[in-house]
């Protein structure tokens, strides 16, 4: 009679080839076969390699048929808590990934059984504490406390746990071989940064052709690879709630470092917008007049009308519902080549790449954000070179404007 494999049996590791021959040469000597294969339902649920290490051999396997007696256990559970204990993982990362796919459909298992057998109360019990304690952390929470939980479950570390999930998240076929024993993790956490990187310079390219470019990191290091003089049109809305600019001094410096580096990629001829907090507007004007407006000219100050969008961060002050840009120009600069009107919250950017700049010259961004104005300036025939230092907002970005380049 031929076995058939229990599921929970066949989410554990095949035995290597040496560790298989050993097992045979043991079993042909009489010694591993004195352990009986443990049968659930007539499916072999634990002794999968001594049952074919038997046949191989030519030994008659010892069976024991645990139905009875295992009726009410979770036979993902008792496969999980044997061979976790038992077996010699070839790693932690490995232990992780095959015991959490256990208990994975541990709680598959407990929530059907709950389901068919409704009036079995001890049954739901059971499916609702391993789903509260088990498949919440293992399958959707992302929290240190789900790490913890799950590596005291399995009996690693949670340095093992936080690399398992890193290998799952990023290639179910490589964590295959990882569970297999056919790759060590670290080569499968090496291959995958390796593709990540692959994959965010193939991204970084496709921008370039569309005209423009995604500088990734932080804007004081990234902006060296801007040539000099090299901007028609710098467009600059730094989210100073965001980068520790809490009160007057924090701005007033910030605002210092910005143009120190942002001012020299501008040409002589080229024309520079920056969005000014409602609050320092004047004291920012008073330190950029004191610094000769960094060798420009100042020409006017522009308003953004933003309605009642803004949220209000002080009750003890009115929101404000309009945002000041100041509007510079290179010495050489000379009328503008659009036509100027209103700034509206909803079409600011378009107003001011259109009328500040030309078909074919270059735009700026060292905020980029979400992308907005490289999407303006692809749709305005303009090139652009988006600076971000938020990976998901870089990420964004190259969707923004991929998408719409498909679109086109």
């Amino acid at each position: 009679m031929v076995y058939e494999y229990h599921p929970a049996c066949l989410l554990l590791p095949r035995m290597g080839k040496e560790e298989f021959a050993s097992l045979r040469a043991s079993i042909k000597a009489g010694f591993d076969s004195r352990f009986p294969i443990i049968l659930l339902d007539g499916k072999i649920l634990d002794g999968r390699h001594r049952y074919e290490a038997c046949i191989a051999e030519g030994v008659t396997p010892e069976f024991v048929d645990q139905s009875k007696l295992y009726s009410h256990i979770d036979p993902y559970d008792y496969v999980r808590k044997v061979h976790g204990a038992r077996r010699s993982w070839l790693s932690q990362e490995q232990k992780v990934i095959v015991c959490g796919r256990l208990i994975n459909s541990s709680v598959e298992y407990l929530e059907k059984q709950a389901e068919v057998r409704d009036t079995n109360h001890a049954v739901k019990r059971d499916a609702k504490l391993v789903k509260g304690k088990f498949s919440v952390p293992v399958k959707k929470d992302k929290s240190a406390a789900a790490t913890r939980i799950k590596a005291a479950m399995i009996e690693v570390t949670k340095a093992a746990v936080e690399r398992a999930a890193f290998i799952e998240r990023h290639s179910s076929e490589l964590a295959d071989k990882v569970a297999d024993g056919l790759m060590k993790a670290s080569t499968a956490i090496a291959q995958i940064k390796k593709d990540m990187a692959r994959n965010k310079t193939k991204a970084l390219a496709e921008l370039e052709m569309q005209g423009g470019k995604l500088l990734e990191g932080d804007l004081f290091k990234v902006i060296k690879k801007v040539g000099d003089g090299s901007v028609d049109l710098i467009y600059a809305d730094p989210p100073y709630s965001d980068l520790e600019v809490f009160d007057l001094a924090d701005c007033l410096a910030a605002v210092e470092r910005w143009m120190g580096v942002v001012i020299p990629k501008l040409k002589p001829t080229g024309r520079l917008y920056l969005c000014a907090p409602v609050n320092y507007q004047h004291e920012l004007f008073d330190m950029m007049k004191e610094r000769g407006f960094y060798g420009l000219k100042f020409v006017q100050t522009a308003v953004r009308y933003d309605g009642m969008r803004t949220k209000v961060k002080n009750k003890n002050m009115y929101r404000p519902c309009y945002t000041p840009i100041f509007y510079l120009c290179g010495q050489k600069a000379g009328n503008l080549p659009g036509m100027a009107g209103d700034f509206w919250m909803e079409d600011s950017i378009n107003t001011i790449i259109a009328s500040g700049s030309k078909p074919g010259e270059l735009v700026l961004d060292p905020f980029a954000g979400g992308g907005a104005v490289g999407e303006v300036a692809k749709q305005l025939g303009r090139g652009f070179i988006l600076i971000e230092k938020d990976p998901s907002l870089c990420e964004a970005a190259k969707g923004r404007i991929n998408v719409m380049d498909n679109a086109t």
